[in-house]
């Protein structure tokens, strides 16, 4: 049960746009997540914890009754109604106004730093993989070639090969959401129509002095999605099904 020393939780939602960083901006999800911000609260308070809310009768029909803009008005506005805990169902990054009250509240989710960084699916799958753990082999591709950027041109046959790949593959955006932009490809026809260019903007070649791309320098153009082998297991062997199962 509540009690007057239990923490008092306003659930935020992803109001501000997600910044452009190295030239990509990642999509939005339309209503920022303020559906389930408000089946967090919803459950929240169920389960007896104190929730602060924009209303003081929540709808439970309605997603904004219950979650609080994660702008800088919309966190004073949390912190107003009492809320001393931040649950940021939201998208974070660096300069983002939470920042300015990390000293004063406590926040449910990643640091905004962490998250900015480790959003770039490429360099998360470079640390992991340089951590020992299995990482699926993945390749940065650009409309032009680069240092550690393939040109989409240049993936032929031959290429593909060389680097240890065969179809099927996975063309993803380096900074996505929600699957947004990720396509099977093929064959050769397939993965010529997926222009980084146009389809995931662009980004800044990655120039991090200790070798792990993510952090993007301001010389060269770049990359915006990367190259994927498609594992050679089924689904069912990929969440421990007895060998020789099929779906």
């Amino acid at each position: 049960m509540s009690d007057s020393k239990s923490p008092r939780v306003a659930v935020l939602y992803q109001a501000l746009p997600p910044p452009t960083l190295g030239g990509v901006r990642k999509a939005a999800k339309p209503g920022g997540y303020s559906d389930s911000g408000a089946d967090i609260a919803f459950a929240l308070r169920a389960a007896g914890c104190v929730v602060a809310t924009p209303k003081a009768e929540p709808d439970p029909s309605v997603a904004l009754d219950w979650v609080y803009p994660d702008t800088e008005e919309g966190l004073h506005q949390a912190l107003r109604d009492g809320a001393d805990t931040l649950w940021a169902n939201t998208v974070l990054f660096e300069r983002h106004p939470i920042e300015a009250l990390l000293e004063d509240v406590w926040v449910v989710g990643q640091t905004p730093s962490a998250q900015q960084r480790f959003d770039d699916k490429f360099a998360t799958n470079t640390l992991l993989r340089n951590s020992g753990l299995p990482v699926v082999r993945s390749v940065l591709v650009g409309a032009t070639a680069g240092d550690a950027v393939h040109g989409l041109d240049d993936l032929g046959q031959r290429k593909l090969k060389e680097l240890g790949f065969a179809y099927p593959l996975v063309v993803k955006p380096v900074r996505g959401r929600g699957s947004q932009g990720v396509t099977r490809v093929e064959d050769a026809s397939t993965l010529a129509r997926c222009d980084p260019t146009t389809r995931f903007g662009r980004v800044r070649r990655p120039t991090d002095p200790r070798g792990v791309p993510g952090r993007r320098g301001s010389d060269g153009d770049g990359h915006a999605a990367f190259v994927r082998q498609v594992p050679a297991v089924s689904c069912r062997r990929a969440v421990g099904a007895s060998p020789g199962e099929t779906l």
